[in-house]
């Protein structure tokens, strides 16, 4: 699909509008609300005209509207290329950001079920049947290669396979 030319401040701030409300996850509706608030009037059908550009704004809707969005004038009225890839640079770093938080939460996670497999370990250190003590040395033998460390390294190892890097790097040597 063909991506439109948006030259007027108008039409680039019509675009812009719209990316940025899209960017936050809200609706056209919830926009309405969030500027009535504001003291600016607005339907859900409002936000549809101006994103539409059947509909001018006014200086001060403009202003509330940068509020709404949590963004400043002038970026209401950047150019499309510009926006777009400001808004991929965002993406790509709202992508590392949520991995971010995905390893930390897994690593908190295994932190937890190690902490409790090494409780269950010790509850069970006097157990005399042979399937238990089996399980044990078992389940202890792999809790040492389960370690954070081992875990980074076995994710980088993961990613340089993926990617060519291990090769690339012996490659270098």
């Amino acid at each position: 699909m063909r991506e439109q030319s948006h030259d007027s401040p108008d039409q680039r701030l019509a675009a812009n509008m719209r990316q940025l409300r899209e960017r936050m996850e809200m609706s056209q509706a919830a926009l309405a609300i969030e500027m009535t608030a504001r003291g600016i009037p607005w339907h859900q059908q409002t936000v549809g005209r101006i994103e539409g550009g059947q509909q001018p704004l006014r200086f001060a809707e403009a202003v509330a509207l940068a509020g709404v969005l949590k963004t400043s004038l002038d970026r209401l009225t950047w150019s499309t290329p510009e926006a777009n890839a400001t808004e991929r640079v965002y993406a790509a770093g709202a992508a590392v950001r949520a991995s971010y938080e995905k390893i930390a939460e897994a690593i908190q996670r295994a932190l937890i079920d190690a902490a409790g497999a090494e409780r269950t370990l010790e509850e069970t250190s006097a157990d005399p049947s042979p399937r238990v003590q089996e399980a044990r040395d078992d389940t202890a033998a792999r809790l040492k290669g389960y370690g954070v460390n081992d875990a980074i390294e076995e994710g980088v190892r993961r990613y340089n396979e993926l990617t060519g890097a291990a090769e690339e790097d012996t490659a270098d040597d």
